[in-house]
């Protein structure tokens, strides 16, 4: 688990730093545009461990659109420029974290004047020696350097490059290495895959463990007798028995049912890893926010996997302290991200202060 991070000029962040304060199950409130999802995203490009090519699964989160079509110049305006502080991508970004023990270390820059050609095999840049069928790289490239705590480094880069028969494509070179460790992000706007909760739901089921998923989604949906995978137009698709005869998938029995079931397959996925969750709340009625934040936190304990989610609501807090106070490990932080004269603070509620603030009706979203 990460027990500390620092952010440097990424997004809204010029610093940003959790110090030792960081538990298995941490939630992120605060106003709006104050960075709670920026806050994920950081955790996000660290986990990657020298994957370049989550800063394009960002945006595609964010809503902007893949493939490219504008003008080349655009491109690092439209992709790379954003994520710096203030759009000021001369000043790289840094984004830190003790995980495990281990110090993993990001950064993220731009080369205004890369090589016009490149190798698309093994990411060695030729010049102009078109020898191992070299292609043309236009505009700016960005570069992504992940110290492992080894102190080797990890360095991958994007960039747009001419496509076959003409156009444009997005090129990462070299393919890194996977990460040392698993971690997953659950956008807002992103859709939620059928296809991958089907497969993490046979590997579970291939492990011997889905009585527990089955009874912990009875919470939002009583009538749940049984879950299959069923394939229907060659898409694999996690279903529900309900007795009305046939099996009905998930997504049509409620959003709160079927983001639920994703959550805890995200978790138990992701063993000694880190799952990203944003506007959590999203989906569930406040009645059973308290058995929801149970089920997670036994999910995050028995896989020994961390959780930072964000929210808005004041029910999903109480709730969430609601259900951890009865752990004697207590694995719950919430931090506030709160933006005074233009830098972002956070102010971190164990369970001694939140329980104070609760009672006293003081504002901690």
């Amino acid at each position: 688990m990460f027990t500390s991070l620092s952010i440097r000029n990424f997004r809204c962040f010029e610093e940003l730093s959790f110090d030792e304060s960081l538990a298995r199950v941490n939630l992120i409130a605060g106003t709006n545009s104050v960075g709670k999802t920026a806050l994920l995203e950081a955790i996000y490009v660290i986990i990657g461990m020298g994957n370049a090519e989550l800063v394009l699964r960002l945006s595609a989160f964010r809503g902007a659109v893949v493939p490219f079509a504008g003008e080349p110049r655009q491109f690092s305006e439209f992709f790379w420029e954003p994520i710096f502080h203030n759009l000021d991508s001369s000043q790289d970004i840094q984004i830190k974290g003790l995980h495990s023990g281990d110090e993993h270390i990001a950064r993220l820059s731009i080369d205004r004047a890369p090589s016009a050609k490149i190798a698309p095999y093994n990411g060695t840049v030729e010049g102009d020696n078109a020898g191992l069928g070299s292609v043309t790289v236009y505009g700016d490239v960005l570069k992504l350097a992940h110290t492992k705590p080894d102190e080797s480094t990890i360095e991958t880069s994007m960039m747009l490059v001419a496509g076959e028969g003409g156009g444009f494509g997005i090129r990462m070179t070299p393919v890194p290495p996977e990460p040392a460790f698993g971690g997953s992000y659950l956008a807002t706007h992103q859709t939620r895959s059928l296809a991958e909760d089907a497969a993490r739901y046979t590997r579970l089921e291939s492990a011997g463990e889905p009585s527990d998923l089955l009874e912990t989604l009875r919470m939002v949906e009583p009538r749940l007798e049984r879950l299959r995978v069923g394939v229907v137009a060659g898409i694999p698709t996690l279903r529900g028995d309900i007795a009305i005869g046939r099996m009905i998938p998930l997504s049509l029995l409620g959003d709160g049912l079927s983001r639920l079931a994703s959550i805890l397959l995200t978790i138990a996925d992701s063993p000694d890893g880190v799952v990203l969750i944003d506007e959590i709340e999203n989906g569930f009625h406040h009645s059973v926010l308290s058995q929801v934040w149970a089920a997670i936190g036994e999910a995050a304990r028995r896989y020994n996997t961390q959780v930072f989610a964000t929210m808005h609501s004041f029910e999903c807090i109480e709730a969430a302290h609601e259900a951890f106070r009865e752990d004697k490990e207590y694995a719950f932080r919430l931090h506030r991200l709160e933006r005074i004269a233009d830098e972002t603070h956070v102010i971190t509620y164990d369970q001694g202060t939140l329980a104070a603030a609760l009672r006293s009706n003081l504002e901690v979203r």
